[in-house]
């Protein structure tokens, strides 16, 4: 007896859903590089291509929705979650570039699992938005910034939910602490340095009047 018929439907859904996963691995892959990329150029400050390079992502992004609307069973996969992610951190550091309140997930249209995950990645670019700035002698947004990491971090450790439900979120929020406590000492070391510098500069002035 031929049990084709049995088959055949549950053939052809899987051959719609594997259509379905390659495109969405595909458009996941531009996601996360086009996210990437903006987020270079903000450290850059080439404003203008990071946000090229967001709409991109957010196309992209908006293109995996309407496929995984049709194939639930795709969204909660990894790539998925990867490319919301580093969406999600992109849109953060722009945010905070621009000197902007920043976009909650809602808002974002993002999960709240890999939004969190965003939250905690974007506390490494604050970081090295920090040293950037320390190495160019500008203090401006120093101290504000290490904050926002202190408050952030403070913020995502208050979550304590068990490893699968939030998968890996844990170890990342110990690793960011790490982060705020060396750029907490990296920003004291500098403003200390910065302080003496400004002293010697009076002193050296002051001595110069009195040659005079």
């Amino acid at each position: 007896m031929n049990y084709d018929h049995l088959i055949d439907p549950i053939r052809t859904d899987l051959e719609a859903l594997d259509s379905a996963r390659e495109k969405i691995l595909r458009l996941s892959r531009l996601v996360i590089r086009s996210s990437g990329e903006a987020i270079k150029a903000l450290h850059r400050k080439h404003v203008k291509v990071a946000k090229e390079k967001i709409d991109a992502a957010q196309q992209n992004m908006q293109t995996i929705r309407r496929i995984t609307n049709q194939h639930a069973e795709l969204q909660f996969q990894g790539y998925v979650r990867s490319a919301e992610q580093e969406l999600g951190e992109a849109f953060l550091f722009f945010a905070f570039v621009r000197g902007e309140r920043l976009p909650s997930a809602s808002e974002l249209s993002i999960r709240s699992y890999p939004y969190l995950m965003a939250l905690a990645d974007f506390i490494g670019e604050l970081r090295r938005f920090i040293l950037d700035n320390l190495r160019r002698n500008s203090f401006d947004r120093i101290e504000t910034t290490l904050e926002l990491m202190d408050e952030l971090i403070t913020t995502l450790f208050s979550l304590d939910f068990v490893e699968g439900l939030l998968p890996g979120f844990r170890r990342k929020v110990d690793f960011g602490r790490g982060l705020v406590e060396r750029t907490r000492g990296d920003v004291t070391m500098a403003l200390t340095r910065e302080r003496l510098r400004r002293e010697l500069q009076k002193l050296s002035e002051h001595l110069n009047k009195s040659d005079q």
